[in-house]
């Protein structure tokens, strides 16, 4: 079994990363927008994949769970704004060489030992927690959008 949702939201963060970094002036929203959905896979893989992986298969997963969590910071500072544009840089560059080696370790070794260690059932229901998860983070972030869009209409 493959986790194709997982495999999906790799490639499209791997884009949204790339596109970021090759804005010259960084814009804000492509800069929100990628904060936004790396912080709810971030989320989906901490708090239902790696907990569920170490419970059921007694995989080793704190080099990961380390590995997003210094990702996680890096979201911080790229939340943060623009500030001084070399900085900002540095983090990009940091944050995609980090993801690239999440996305690695992820899809060459983790998922490979999952499917091999993992009877099928347990793997199908870890990853549709995980996509039920990423929706629910997802649907929240568009109506928290959604609703500071309101109120700045409502303002002006």
């Amino acid at each position: 079994m493959k986790p194709r949702f997982l495999i999906r939201q790799h490639r499209q963060i791997a884009r949204l990363l790339s596109e970021v970094s090759a804005d010259e002036g960084v814009s804000e929203a492509l800069r929100l927008r990628l904060v936004e959905e790396l912080s709810n896979h971030l989320a989906a893989e901490l708090d239902v994949l790696y907990p569920a992986l170490y419970r059921t298969g007694g995989l080793a997963v704190q080099p990961e769970v380390e590995q997003l969590l210094h990702a996680r910071q890096l979201l911080v500072t790229l939340a943060d704004g623009p500030g001084d544009p070399q900085a900002l840089r540095r983090c990009l560059a940091d944050l995609e060489a980090l993801f690239c080696r999440h996305v690695d370790a992820q899809e060459k070794v983790l998922f490979p030992t999952c499917v091999e260690r993992l009877d099928d059932s347990t793997f199908r229901q870890i990853l549709e927690d995980v996509a039920v998860l990423s929706f629910r983070l997802a649907a929240s972030s568009r109506m928290r959008a959604l609703r500071l869009d309101r109120r700045e209409h409502a303002l002006s």
